[in-house]
């Protein structure tokens, strides 16, 4: 069993393998009481986003399946998992590329600042 109250809480290889995953991560919990060192500080990093329900009990999507369901649907919505990538026009042949533009007046270049 892995946890923070084991003895072996810090030679655990789970929380590193879970970070190591290239993908967009998601963690549930009932409470951060039993984050581990590496996962506090992975969270406190960013590498993973992590949604607490307090409310809920050890079965975090049994206790509160609703709002699990919603959790992993907004997750999933917000990295586009499933849907197809994102398309972005091309500029024809023989044209350059169009780049934005800054908002404002437009400056004439051979004309100075005042």
């Amino acid at each position: 069993m892995y946890g923070p109250h084991s003895s072996r809480a810090d030679c655990s290889p789970a929380p590193q393998a879970f970070l190591a995953v290239k993908a967009p991560k998601l963690l549930l919990l009932a409470g951060a009481d039993r984050l581990d060192k590496v996962l506090t500080i992975g969270q406190m990093q960013g590498k993973f986003q992590m949604i607490l329900n307090p409310a809920a009990g050890h079965a975090v999507h049994e206790d509160a399946a609703e709002e699990t369901a919603a959790a992993v649907r907004n997750f999933l919505k917000r990295f586009r998992v499933g849907e197809p990538p994102l398309q972005f026009p091309k500029h024809a042949l023989g044209l350059p590329p169009v780049l934005p533009q800054a908002a404002g007046p437009l400056h004439d270049a051979t004309k100075p600042l005042l």
